[in-house]
């Protein structure tokens, strides 16, 4: 599943982060429990510098 999620008979939140391109193709797609570890930089610039390298 992508995407922010709440376990149905738990009170554990599921943050992230998607990056999503001008044609609207998910380009990077990232999920953790924990809030300061839902941001996935190195990921995030990875995708960002392989959409830059295909223009």
């Amino acid at each position: 599943m992508i995407g922010l999620s709440r376990k149905v008979f738990g009170s554990m939140q599921q943050s992230g982060s998607v990056l999503i391109d001008a044609q609207g193709i998910i380009r990077h797609a990232h999920g953790d429990a924990m809030p300061t570890s839902s941001y996935d930089k190195k990921g995030i610039t990875e995708a960002i510098a392989s959409l830059s390298a295909s223009a």
